[in-house]
């Protein structure tokens, strides 16, 4: 597998969290529509339903994230064991106002996640935050990310289709979107099986994906997106060395029950796209997912982690799928008295 990165800049708000099997749908559409329904079965939908160990399936996305920032490992806090551990800790305390904003954030880029990267432990984030508190207290935000976008609010009207106007009291809702400042970036992750789908094959595919617009109301202007056509290759992926566990890079659904798995779960209501949008019933069976940031010990004899599961609506005709691969991102987890 080759790892690659793109970079997206929103030109409108968006109503679908960029989540990596809902990038995947998109995609698959995509390909379609580029090269046939053959192509899509033989080379995408039935190589990931036949996902083996060897990792023959043929593509793989991350989540999307803040241009050059990374999710926070999910890791849990190590909890003193006796009396002297409990003083110890209490000399470390730090203003329980800053541990709340700790708690919150949900990225750190990737320059000082590489600075800890290979000695990972329980407490890093915490003593790097405290380390920024003391040297760069201005540089925070260059650091820490408490969220991708801000929460947008986009207020409709209810049309009687009787009259075709809108009712006479109330019938007012609301829908919430991500807003994006000017000039931002996001950053989204491809691992790609080069022997199924090539570069060019690829990076037409992504073109149209974005062209025809990204998630919920993208027929009315939300999900657009303009991507330059640069792939760049990440060599991070494959030159790392010594790493004992892995963190993901998507939300993805665990094939096994993986040794010191720390995650948070989320339930997963996709709904049906493309030409199926229509369908009477558009929603896919729930599902649940771990989410990005997850970490796990590797396996010695895995190389593929996650699952692609079939059968995923009522309608058995439809042949819908979910995709549920984890994106490997390497790291070495160690024990707190390790690092100090």
């Amino acid at each position: 597998m080759k790892f690659y990165k793109i970079q997206i800049e929103p030109l409108s708000a968006l109503g679908t969290q960029l989540q990596a099997d809902t990038i995947f749908g998109h995609f698959a559409w995509a390909y379609k529509y580029l090269y046939g329904e053959d192509k899509l079965k033989t080379e995408i939908i039935e190589p990931s339903k036949n996902y083996s160990n060897n990792s023959n399936i043929p593509i793989i996305f991350s989540n999307g994230f803040p241009k050059d920032f990374l999710p926070i490992p999910v890791i849990p806090e190590k909890l003193p064991k006796n009396d002297e551990d409990k003083k110890s800790e209490n000399k470390k305390q730090i203003d329980i106002a800053d541990y709340k904003k700790i708690k919150k954030i949900k990225y750190l880029c990737r320059k000082k996640f590489d600075e800890i990267r290979k000695t990972y432990n329980q407490n890093s984030i915490k003593k790097l935050y405290v380390e920024m508190l003391g040297k760069d207290k201005d540089k925070k935000e260059e650091y820490f990310k408490k969220n991708m976008s801000k929460k947008s609010v986009q207020i409709h009207n209810t049309i009687n289709r009787l009259t075709g106007t809108t009712t006479e009291d109330g019938g007012l809702y609301v829908k919430y979107n991500q807003a994006f400042e000017e000039k931002s970036y996001i950053d989204i992750y491809i691992a790609l099986n080069e022997a199924i789908i090539n570069r060019d094959k690829l990076n037409d595919t992504l073109k149209l994906l974005f062209e025809l617009g990204y998630g919920r109301d993208a027929s009315t202007g939300l999900g657009r997106f303009s991507y330059d056509g640069n792939l760049t290759e990440e060599n991070d992926f494959t030159d790392f060395t010594g790493y004992n566990s892995i963190m993901s890079l998507s939300n993805f659904i665990p094939d096994i029950m993986y040794k010191d798995f720390y995650y948070n779960l989320m339930t997963k209501y996709g709904k049906l796209g493309g030409e199926y949008a229509c369908h009477g019933n558009p929603f896919k069976k729930p599902v649940l997912m771990a989410e990005a940031g997850a970490t796990f010990k590797i396996e010695p004899s895995k190389k593929l982690y996650g699952s692609f599961i079939n059968e995923m609506h009522s309608d058995k005709e439809l042949n819908v799928h979910q995709y549920g691969f984890c994106f490997p991102y390497p790291i070495n987890i160690v024990e707190e008295d390790s690092n100090g």
